[in-house]
């Protein structure tokens, strides 16, 4: 299996785990199920579209979302050889500052 296909199903995998915790991410699925991940999560990472002077809002809960990019952190660090204790590095990274709960203990 190559590292596209590793990839979108280590993805798969973490739609089960949330909706096992009561989270469904129909958006993410329906990409996941008509892109496949490398190009559901470029996707996301990067949305370039033209300008048309109209404003749509779109919004995503990333606490809800957390497992998702774990799992990706997780298939990035095996293609990269990072070590363990590297993984749980940007894994505790991520909790402290992209979910923002190391912000209010710094602070104050």
């Amino acid at each position: 299996m190559g590292l596209k296909e590793e990839f979108t199903q280590a993805l798969e995998g973490t739609v089960e785990a949330a909706k096992a915790r009561n989270y469904i991410p129909t958006y993410f699925m329906e990409m996941l199920s008509e892109h496949g991940g490398v190009e559901t999560a470029k996707r996301l990472v990067a949305k370039s579209e033209p300008q048309t002077g109209h404003i749509e809002t779109q919004s995503f809960k990333i606490q809800k979302s957390k497992l998702i990019i774990d799992e990706i952190d997780r298939v990035l660090a095996r293609h990269y050889g990072l070590t363990d204790e590297e993984l749980d590095f940007i894994i505790n990274y991520d909790i402290k500052y992209r979910m923002g709960a190391g912000l209010e203990s710094e602070e104050a």
